[in-house]
């Protein structure tokens, strides 16, 4: 038996709504990735961005190691010129060591800001939508498991309807149930159980009680 086959109402009305539920949710769950890695892409960009401030500030410390290097070698004034151009090169390589730093955590604040959004937009969706899903497509295997136990089947079911089911349901659909059901009628009995497959999505005239209900 297809998995399929309870997930889904045999009605094609409820079925259709049942579909294009599916099909809503799976599209915000879409739409949701895409926010948290647009997200995160942007942080991304800022992160390279920052580091391309390194790499400018890295090429400049070398530069001034270079200029400290060749004024160096003036005699008499070398060193005193040399002094401040090292001075400046340990900060410009200090602030390069910083941006990289920067552009660090600015990736993690965005992944993590990516999954953040990812989970409040799509939990708060799945926690109300699939367990009544989980709920449609078990009540509906278990309906199918009673169904199959013959009349017995039957009868519980015919049972389940009378007593569960809305009073103006059961009266529309089936006019004698309460009166039929105390005189034991058969035929009252399996309308009630019809109705109950109804009730659970299932098909009420295919193979789940005609079979059963020629026993």
């Amino acid at each position: 038996m297809s998995w399929l086959r309870f997930c889904y109402a045999s009605a094609s009305s409820r079925r259709t709504t049942q579909v294009a539920g599916d099909l809503l949710v799976l599209a915000w769950v879409v739409v949701a990735v895409w926010l948290a890695v647009s997200v995160r892409d942007r942080f991304g960009t800022l992160a390279d961005r920052v580091r391309e401030a390194d790499g400018a500030t890295s090429r400049l410390s070398a530069g001034l190691d270079d200029a400290g290097d060749f004024l160096g070698g003036i005699p008499l004034v070398g060193d005193g010129v040399r002094s401040p151009l090292d001075r400046a090169a340990e900060a410009s390589a200090g602030v390069g060591a910083s941006a990289l730093r920067s552009a660090e955590t600015t990736e993690a604040v965005g992944a993590w800001l990516a999954v953040a959004l990812a989970l409040v937009l799509v939990v708060p969706v799945l926690v109300q939508y699939v367990p009544s899903r989980v709920r449609f497509a078990l009540t509906a295997r278990r309906t199918h498991q009673v169904a199959q136990s013959g009349q017995l089947g039957i009868d519980l079911l015919g049972l389940r309807a009378l007593t569960s089911l809305p009073p103006h349901v059961v009266a529309a659909q089936v006019p004698d149930a309460a009166a039929g059901w105390r005189r034991g009628d058969g035929d009252v009995v399996l309308a009630l159980a019809r109705l109950q497959l109804a009730h659970a999505g299932l098909d009420p005239m295919g193979e789940d009680l005609q079979r059963d209900g020629a026993r």
